[in-house]
């Protein structure tokens, strides 16, 4: 969100019912799903959901996984998580160009940055390369975590800056 009220492309002010239901909640976990944000007349994309625009403007959005598509047979535990989230990264890896992964240096990323570089064979027998690209910005400093990560994965960084985030929707704009 700091990107997108960095770029100038948005000048509404903040989704006040979304501030007061988080408010009366107190937790972000405890609000229900929504495509709203906290900022007014900005949107996200669902989990599980993937969005495509096109250069006209035009966008569409489809549902690829959802819950409700995984039978609840009492079989699903932590072990089958594990199991199918090495799968799942196994599959990433077979693919004919660099993998490279988004890694901001909250839990997410870092999981799976970690899980890529176990992979692979870990920074010392690594069979392959993994680029990491990371979004850096003075105002929001994650740099111990990147760092870190980094020195334990071996993976190959490429640091995003505002700069760089300006440059970015200089040519958006030029659509």
């Amino acid at each position: 969100l700091k990107a997108i009220r960095a770029s100038g492309l948005w000048s509404q002010g903040p989704n006040l019912s979304r501030f007061a239901y988080w408010l009366a909640v107190g937790r972000t976990d405890a609000m229900p799903e929504s495509r709203e944000t906290f900022l007014a007349d900005v949107g996200q994309v669902l989990a599980g959901e993937c969005m495509t625009i096109r250069p006209d403007g035009s966008v569409s959005r489809r549902t690829y996984w959802s819950p409700q598509q995984i039978p609840d047979d009492g079989a699903s535990r932590m072990e089958d998580l594990d199991g199918l989230f090495d799968e799942v990264m196994e599959l990433h890896l077979r693919a004919d160009v660099p993998v490279g992964v988004l890694l901001s240096g909250g839990m997410d990323s870092v999981t799976i940055t970690c899980r890529y570089s176990k992979l692979t064979g870990g920074p010392a027998n690594r069979t392959q390369p993994i680029h990491a690209f990371s979004y850096v910005a003075d105002e929001f400093d994650e740099s111990t975590q990147l760092r870190d990560t980094i020195e334990q994965t071996g993976v190959i960084p490429h640091r995003v800056s505002d700069a760089s985030s300006l440059e970015m929707w200089e040519r958006m704009r030029a659509f």
